[in-house]
C-alpha cells in the first residue's frame, strides 16, 4: 500500500511539473513571436526610410 502511494504520489509530481514547463515552454515562444514581429516592423520601417519609400501599411 505505501509503495504504491508513493508511486502515485511520484507520478502526480512528475504529472505538475510536466504541466508548468508546457506553460513556460508557450509563454517563451508567444514572447519571442511578438519580438520577432516587431523587429520584422522595424527592419521594413529602417528599409522604407533607408530608400525614402513611404509606408503605408506595416502587417
Amino acid at each position: 500500500m505505501m509503495r504504491s502511494l508513493k508511486t502515485l504520489i511520484t507520478l502526480l509530481l512528475i504529472f505538475i511539473a510536466s504541466m508548468a514547463f508546457s506553460q513556460t515552454a508557450d509563454d517563451y515562444i508567444e514572447i519571442l513571436r511578438d519580438v520577432l514581429k516587431t523587429e520584422k516592423k522595424a527592419a521594413i520601417a529602417d528599409y522604407h526610410i533607408a530608400t525614402e519609400i513611404p509606408i503605408i501599411e506595416i502587417k
